[in-house]
């Protein structure tokens, strides 16, 4: 298993994870800067800045692998060592130490992946256990929603009561439901569970929950970097 870690494939990915501790950061000053520009600006235009710099953090590391194109850490050490004393030799020290470093931080990163693996299966499994035991709602809060969904062009008849639920959820991704505390239908008033509903089922519209899933998988993968979490 060591020596698969060593692997010019594994150095490649290895070094591409470094590339982004300063890549990451760079997509972080950057996005801070356009949110300062649109702290006037709508809300929207905020949130689509923030995913388009969460998209470019996933796909820079992969950009940064192809980049390489077999440039391992051995060959970087060796093109480091032919540069001119003035500052090559702390060069040469740094790459070897990256080169004898690199099976441990490529492990580390995999045992990370892992872990944070782990949070996202217990997720799916929360879905599926809030899934369970849904029950219908009452007729004419059922047709108000129908209306609901068609005015905001969301598929109908995905809104259930759930006794599992502790406040109205979204969940779901081919087949979303919109999911309502059951103890909502005797307490609360007609107008304040159409309004939950209704901010639900935009979310739906927006592919949120997708988003909220991409966020997650880009944590998974960029879990070292605190600029992803930002």
């Amino acid at each position: 298993m060591w020596d698969a870690l060593e692997q010019p494939i594994c150095q490649r990915a290895t070094m591409a994870l470094l590339h982004f501790l300063w890549q990451g950061a760079a997509i972080a000053g950057l996005l801070a800067m356009t949110l300062r520009l649109l702290r006037r600006g709508s809300a929207a235009a905020r949130y689509a800045a923030s995913l388009a710099a969460m998209v470019l953090m996933v796909l820079v590391p992969v950009a940064t692998f192809v980049m390489l194109d077999g440039a391992t850490a051995p060959s970087s050490a060796g093109a480091l060592s032919r540069l001119p004393p003035s500052g090559g030799n702390s060069l040469v020290s740094v790459a070897e130490v990256v080169r004898a470093a690199q099976p441990f931080l490529l492990l580390a990163w995999l045992a990370g992946v892992s872990l944070l693996n782990l949070r996202l299966f217990a997720g799916y499994a929360g879905t599926l256990w809030l899934r369970g035991r849904r029950q219908p709602i009452p007729r004419a809060l059922a047709a108000r929603a129908g209306q609901l969904a068609r005015h905001l062009g969301v598929a109908a008849g995905r809104v259930f009561a759930s006794a599992r639920a502790r406040e109205v959820i979204a969940v779901g991704f081919w087949r979303p439901a919109v999911l309502l505390p059951l103890a909502w239908l005797t307490t609360l008033p007609p107008d304040v569970i159409e309004a939950a509903i209704a901010h639900e089922l935009a979310h739906i519209r927006r592919w949120d929950l997708w988003a909220n899933l991409f966020q997650r998988w880009a944590e998974t993968l960029l879990f070292y970097h605190p600029a992803v979490w930002w």
